[in-house]
């Protein structure tokens, strides 16, 4: 049993409301976070001392509890995720062709909003996901979009040299991502 703000509550609500919930942790368990392939692949929270430790990441439990999915926006918190941009604009995936560049007109895809990416390799520290999509941007343009997203836990080793360090000598917790697009459309783009 764990309290709530802790990385062991966090982590066991996520379990129980997505299936597939993955937690990669270093070898002495202690820096850890927490994915959910169910939204994207997105990193919900992380924390450097174990189950027992602070959950940083914010979590919208409420929004998770009602099992509910909005038809503009489905804020379920984390603390880094895969996006697109630019979410305004000619070129942007959030407004309906020829629309009115107004809030009530923002809607963010359901492929980067509530369809879940796919786990294609999963090891203790790293997980790479894919996802196959086609969106039309606020011009009518459309794109087959693949998308290759790896979320890797870094090790004290790893932290140091991406800090410049001779060494680390201080509890931490921090992970990469690498957002692959590919276009898989026979053009550019297609008028839809």
């Amino acid at each position: 049993f764990y309290l709530q703000g802790s990385f062991g509550y966090d982590k066991e609500f996520l379990k129980k409301h997505y299936e597939g919930t993955i937690v990669l942790e270093n070898q002495d368990k202690k820096a850890s976070i927490v994915l959910t392939p169910e939204l994207q692949g997105r990193v919900m929270t992380s924390t450097l001392n174990g189950d027992a430790g602070t959950s940083f990441g914010w979590i919208n439990y409420d929004l998770i509890v009602s099992g509910k999915i909005k038809p503009q926006f489905n804020p379920a918190g984390g603390e880094e995720r895969f996006w697109l941009g630019p979410e305004g604009g000619q070129y942007s995936f959030y407004f309906k062709p020829h629309s009115a560049f107004s809030f009530e007109n923002w809607i963010v895809p359901a492929p980067i909003d509530t369809e879940p990416f796919e786990v294609i390799e999963l090891q203790n520290n790293r997980v790479v996901f894919k996802k196959e999509m086609k969106l039309v941007n606020y011009s009518g343009n459309s794109f087959d979009i693949g998308v290759k997203r790896t979320v890797s836990l870094l090790n004290d080793q790893e932290i140091a040299i991406n800090l410049n360090m001779s060494g680390l000598e201080v509890s931490a917790v921090a992970y990469e991502t690498d957002n692959q697009l590919t276009n898989n459309g026979y053009q550019a783009w297609t008028k839809e």
